[in-house]
């Protein structure tokens, strides 16, 4: 015999999400390349639950912050940026809810 079980891990309201992409690791810890007047600024965050392509920062950023999303291996701190096409997630936003992934021990 065999089961499909699906588990909601989590629900968090109001969870600040950004796409995976955006978050990068090394030796001094997680971090997203926040945008300031055209200028990158490394900011240090806390991640939580992950689900498809998405993860919840649950320290380091506000909603509304502009972040990379794409080329983050380029991007040096201090240096003035060129903005691509805007999308609805180059933004870090506030959504009602981010559930835990499904089936797995995250």
């Amino acid at each position: 015999m065999f089961a499909n079980v699906d588990l909601e891990i989590a629900q968090r309201e109001n969870a600040l999400i950004v796409p995976e992409s955006a978050v990068v690791f090394d030796r001094e810890g997680t971090y997203v390349w926040r945008v300031r007047d055209e200028v990158a600024e490394r900011v240090p965050i806390e991640v939580g639950l992950r689900k498809d392509g998405r993860v919840e920062v649950t320290l380091g950023l506000s909603a509304g912050d502009t972040i990379v999303t794409a080329g983050t291996h380029k991007v040096i701190e201090g240096r003035k940026l060129r903005a691509a096409a805007p999308r609805e997630t180059s933004q870090a936003r506030g959504e009602p809810r981010a559930s835990g992934s499904r089936g797995s021990g995250s």
